[in-house]
Order: C-alpha cells, then sequence, then structure tokens
C-alpha cells in the first residue's frame, strides 16, 4: 500500500518483491443512496519499453484478463453486500496469477 486515503480509497503496488510492479487504484465515490467503485490498473507490461510493441499483447491479452477478475471481484463485492455471506475461494472464476 503507497496510499491510504479515509472513506475514499487507497493506492497500491501488486506483484512481487524486487521484480516489475503494477499501480493500482481503489476508489469508493459517495452517491445519494449509493455508492460507486472504481479500480483503476496500471501495468507494468503496459508501461514500460515501446508503445506500439505492447499494443496488441496488452488489448489481446492482458486488458481482456484484468477485466475478467475484476468483474469476478465486483461480483464477489455484490454478493457479500446482498447476502451478507463470505465469499468463497474461486467462486466466481479463477485468474492464472490470482488463483491457485
Amino acid at each position: 500500500f503507497v496510499n491510504w486515503i479515509d472513506n475514499s480509497g487507497y493506492d497500491l503496488f501488486i506483484g512481487q518483491k524486487d521484480k516489475e510492479q503494477s499501480f493500482v487504484s481503489w476508489k469508493i465515490e459517495k452517491k445519494a443512496n449509493s455508492s460507486k467503485l472504481s479500480v483503476s490498473i496500471f501495468p507494468y507490461i503496459h508501461n514500460k519499453g515501446k508503445k506500439i510493441v505492447n499494443f496488441l499483447p496488452f488489448f489481446l491479452i492482458v486488458k481482456p484478463s484484468l477485466t475478467n477478475y475484476i468483474n469476478s471481484v465486483m461480483k464477489g463485492l455484490e454478493y457479500y453486500i446482498e447476502t451478507n455471506r463470505k465469499v468463497q475461494k474461486n467462486q466466481f472464476g479463477t485468474h492464472k496469477l490470482f488463483s491457485n
């Protein structure tokens, strides 16, 4: 964690220690009768080297994989909010980097 903002969100780097890391920012915005959660991910693979070379791998592999992962996380949050029940491991899908 590199930044914690009470009642608003946090920023962190994810990845293995002493290796390339990606920056992730989670933000919560209060609305009239609800809240909005947003997640911004800046993968290290997209932020190094030449953008033109990274373009296809990012949009064909990295982005769909991260979108699938974040959608699973959001489904888990929705499930917990609606049922007040613990989300089981991989209940809403697996991910090659974050699941065993």
